[in-house]
């Protein structure tokens, strides 16, 4: 069976000076039309990332992108509920260290709205973390795999879903789904950190 291996990630719909909006989606399977919608919205150097189950509609864009952000062949729609949201903060700096701080890889994180879905709760916190330690910023992730939206039961066991071995109710496929939404999240917030870097370089603020 041949899974899915490109995630793909859509042009910035608001790319401002303030805000950048990259939504992004992963199909279950090849010319699959379900799997995992979401957003990456980075504010300066902080980032809310939004996932879950949404239905996925094939585009044709022929353009180029400039920024190295790339175009999809595909789009998330539909309105999947938000789930649970969770607040990282990256490690202490080596600074904060010899004032006798806590240690360079730990990771604050609190649960600031909570859900029906204790495992959602787990997922977006634990991948939270991992994203504060890897980019550097403060990152806020909700996550909505587990307990879903409005219809997302009937959706995610349909044929495409089930032959993908995303089950609704299946604890591992949504673990499943959680990482690689969260693959692409990282991959999508360390291009952006590259190109504040840059900017910076450059002698923006």
């Amino acid at each position: 069976m041949e899974y899915a291996d490109k995630i793909i990630m859509l042009h910035p719909v608001v790319d401002n000076d303030d805000v950048r909006i990259i939504p992004f989606c992963v199909p279950l399977l090849e010319k699959s039309s379900f799997g995992i919608v979401g957003t990456v919205t980075v504010r300066g150097r902080s980032a809310v990332v939004w996932f879950g189950w949404g239905s996925i509609e094939e585009i044709i864009d022929d353009d180029d992108d400039d920024d190295g952000v790339g175009i999809s062949s595909a789009v998330g729609c539909g309105m999947p509920s938000m789930g649970p949201l969770s607040l990282s903060m990256p490690p202490a700096t080596s600074s904060t260290m010899r004032r006798g701080g806590t240690s360079a890889s730990t990771v604050s994180s609190t649960l600031l709205l909570g859900g029906t879905s204790e495992d959602d709760m787990i997922l977006g916190r634990r991948a939270s973390e991992r994203l504060a330690r890897l980019v550097g910023w403060p990152i806020y992730v909700s996550c909505s795999i587990c307990a879903g939206g409005a219809g997302m039961s009937s959706m995610a066991s349909s044929s495409s879903a089930a032959a993908a071995g995303y089950e609704y109710d299946d604890i591992t496929g949504q673990m499943r789904a959680a990482a690689m939404a969260e693959k692409e999240a990282s991959r999508i917030l360390l291009l952006e950190r590259e190109r504040l870097s840059s900017f910076s370089c450059l002698g923006g603020n």
